[in-house]
């Protein structure tokens, strides 16, 4: 999929309706870490920002429905790809997936 550099990446719901592109109206934070919780209706990804000397910052917590999640995941992978076309493959190491406390 070859997404043109400013192409407007929206989510659809499963209730139709009109999205406006947002994402000049939003604050943005800087994050390299996530922690993630679900229960059966739910996703929660808790993002901070490591620092070495000062630990994990927290940053900022996302919740949504199970349903927009995997939406979700669908659509942020085609982004994914299509940046790595453009710029060669991100390398994820091990450690990158180690869970901890």
């Amino acid at each position: 999929m070859d997404l043109p550099e400013k192409e407007q990446v929206q989510l659809e719901q499963e209730h139709s309706l009109e999205v406006k592109d947002i994402r000049g109206e939003v604050n943005y934070v800087y994050v390299n870490n996530s922690q993630f919780s679900a229960s059966h209706t739910d996703l929660h990804i808790a993002f901070g920002e490591a620092i070495p000397s000062a630990g994990v910052q927290p940053r900022v917590g996302v919740a949504m429905s199970l349903h927009h999640a995997k939406t979700f995941l669908v659509v942020f992978s085609r982004v994914l790809e299509s940046v790595e076309e453009k710029i060669g493959k991100i390398e994820i190491l091990p450690q990158d997936l180690k869970s901890k406390p």
